[in-house]
């Protein structure tokens, strides 16, 4: 760190970079000042974005110095808008993954409340779409390089006026199939199915399935038939065959058995039987129907315990078929 700041003239390279660290991380991500500097090397359009000494040169860190005011204030306008979709440490896909987002909005000039302002509606909405698609795809997991650069360059190259979400998954699936974002063929979902409890990626498939196409608040997972049902003397009680009894305890971590939650809805069903909650919680058939319909939950299927497994391969279906029509752009 000091070797790369102590070029810097007319400001404190190490408390900007740090500043710019805690202010991010005061809301619940965790970002480091590694992060920051390489989010530098690329926003300033250096042909070499490597994480290397050589890098931060005198020449490379004037460069930086010159632009910083910009840079932080576009690393600060991507995670505002991150946090207003909800979503934290826990639920972001890959750090790397923001790093397009940045440069687009550092290209853009660094709109004022581009987070919250209808003009940029349709950029959430993208950008919502490509962290669903990098996490599930896991597409950042390793050796993230040529691809950021590659995005990079067809941000700069093409001065787009929206998020360019089509062009990246062209550029990837032609450029990079190994990294490919793409969902074309009925193959390409089954993956969602096996998704885990906990997992960024589950996080972001149930998010994209919400009322509106992108999430406002911050929800958590939960489990629609609790972890407790799934003890050796519930699962007994059912005279369950062998196979079934694997599939039980194969499926209660699983997309199928779980849902998102805000904060106060989480708490009241905690560890509650799922169906005693909803009719607590939802005093009519309609309104309970509505729960189950934004859920992508069988409305007409039994909720007992007994029915777990039918009830988790119909909801699959009804997700897949759902996050078909999302994932669309």
């Amino acid at each position: 760190m000091s070797i790369a700041t102590s070029d810097w003239k007319g400001k404190d390279a190490r408390e900007e970079i740090f500043g710019v660290v805690d202010e991010i991380n005061k809301h619940d991500f965790n970002i480091s000042k590694d992060f920051v500097l390489k989010t530098c090397l690329i926003l300033s359009d250096f042909e070499d974005i490597t994480f290397n000494i050589k890098n931060f040169n005198k020449a490379n860190m004037q460069t930086i110095e010159n632009n910083w005011e910009k840079i932080k204030e576009s690393i600060k306008t991507a995670f505002t808008t991150l946090k207003h979709f909800g979503l934290n440490d826990e639920t972001v896909p890959s750090y790397n993954a923001i790093i397009p987002v940045i440069y687009y909005i550092y290209k853009r000039g660094n709109p004022r409340n581009f987070h919250t302002v209808t003009e940029f509606s349709k950029d959430r909405e993208l950008i919502f779409n490509w962290l669903v698609r990098t996490s599930l795809k896991q597409t950042f997991s390793a050796h993230p390089d040529n691809l950021l650069k590659a995005i990079r360059n067809l941000i700069k190259d093409t001065q787009p006026t929206v998020f360019p979400l089509e062009a990246i998954i062209e550029k990837l699936k032609k450029d990079y199939p190994n990294k490919s974002i793409s969902f074309e063929n009925d193959s390409d979902f089954d993956f969602i199915r096996d998704l885990k409890y906990g997992k960024p990626a589950t996080y972001f498939a149930l998010a994209l399935l919400g009322k509106g196409k992108i999430p406002t608040h911050i929800y958590h997972q939960d489990h629609v038939f609790p972890q407790f049902h799934f003890n050796a003397s519930n699962l007994n009680k059912l005279n369950l065959t062998s196979e079934d009894r694997a599939r039980y305890e194969e499926k209660k971590n699983t997309l199928g058995n779980i849902q998102l939650l805000q904060g106060n809805e989480n708490q009241s069903k905690s560890d509650r039987e799922f169906k005693a909650w909803l009719e607590e919680t939802y005093k009519n058939e309609t309104e309970r129907n509505a729960f189950l319909l934004s859920q992508q939950m069988p409305i007409e299927h039994s909720l007992e315990f007994v029915d777990f497994l039918s009830f988790v391969t119909q909801r699959e279906n009804k997700i897949i078929e759902a996050f078909k029509q999302k994932i669309a752009i």
